[in-house]
């Protein structure tokens, strides 16, 4: 296989435009847990750790679903003959070890959680993800997970200490939010209705941004701060709903997939308002701002490659 061929089957297997949204999750976990700028490098180790082990579970992915993408997708990477299901398999093996590997130098706690999201993404690919309800759980539990791997190390001394109510509560939005993608995702090679199933991002995250900006104290010299917020969340909340609406009606696989992909990149906005939010992180609103900045590219991305 010539260089440029291999290379974009690897950008296809990994899903390009998503990989731009996976050191998002660590970075507001940091942020709402309250971490300072001098833990950079715990948090780069974080944030690579996380994107290791996102690409080692697409790979694994794509390798437990080959007979089934033989029939239903045969331009994938593996059963078009571009990748070698071998390769992928190997390849994602390297992914999971050096995500662990990443993450012990974050620490004890990083490597813990870590741990957990190896066991989450060796369990859905080895056959959870075709048991109704528990497979999309533990696909959202996956970035969930990796939002707490940022929470990890702003207090690696003390993990209780890092998992506020906000952390714990950003954790569980993102793992629904995912979760609720990935049910419909789950059949999107079929032209059928969604019916609510439609709404049922965009609702959950609005709920968990309103949760979360509840319960945070807001000092009262920081009226811009909050109307960052108000403008991340309603930016995040109004392109989810969005893409519930393009779903209307019975949509076709072609335009459920753009839709996933959208979703996806739209964690973007999810991030950036957490980092918004995280009053006690003074860098947060300069973090949201790099998440902003990052849409324009995962949607460039998005024209070339699938996010589903």
């Amino acid at each position: 296989m010539n260089q440029p061929r291999a290379r974009r089957a690897w950008l296809e297997l990994f899903r390009a435009p998503n990989l731009l949204t996976v050191p998002g999750d660590a970075l507001a976990g940091f942020a709402l847990a309250g971490g300072v700028l001098g833990q950079w490098r715990a948090l780069a180790a974080a944030g690579m750790a996380g994107l290791a082990l996102y690409a080692a579970g697409l790979a694994f992915n794509d390798y437990s679903d080959r007979a089934e993408d033989a029939r239903e997708r045969p331009m994938r990477p593996i059963p078009s003959g571009r990748l070698r299901s071998l390769t992928v398999l190997v390849a994602g093996l390297l992914a999971l070890g050096l995500g662990l590997g990443t993450a012990s130098l974050a620490g004890s706690r990083a490597l813990a959680v870590a741990a957990l999201m190896c066991l989450a993404i060796v369990a859905y690919d080895a056959g959870l993800k075709r048991v109704r309800g528990a497979g999309a759980l533990t696909m959202g539990l996956c970035r969930g997970l990796n939002l707490l791997l940022g929470a990890a190390v702003a207090n690696p001394d003390n993990f209780h200490g890092a998992l506020r109510t906000a952390v714990l509560i950003a954790a569980l939005a993102e793992t629904l939010v995912v979760a609720s993608v990935t049910v419909i995702a789950a059949r999107e090679t079929e032209t059928r209705r969604l019916g609510g199933w439609r709404w049922a991002p965009g609702v959950l995250l609005g709920m968990a941004l309103v949760t979360v900006a509840a319960c945070t104290s807001w000092p009262p010299d920081r009226a811009g701060r909050m109307l960052a917020a108000l403008v991340s969340g309603v930016l995040a909340a109004g392109w989810f709903l969005a893409v519930g609406h393009a779903l209307r009606g019975a949509p076709s696989p072609a335009v459920v997939g753009r839709g996933i992909g959208a979703w996806i990149r739209g964690l973007l906005l999810l991030q950036a308002a957490f980092c918004a939010l995280a009053v006690q992180a003074p860098w947060g609103l300069a973090a949201a701002c790099l998440l902003l900045l990052l849409l324009p590219a995962a949607e460039r991305l998005g024209r070339s490659f699938a996010g589903s």
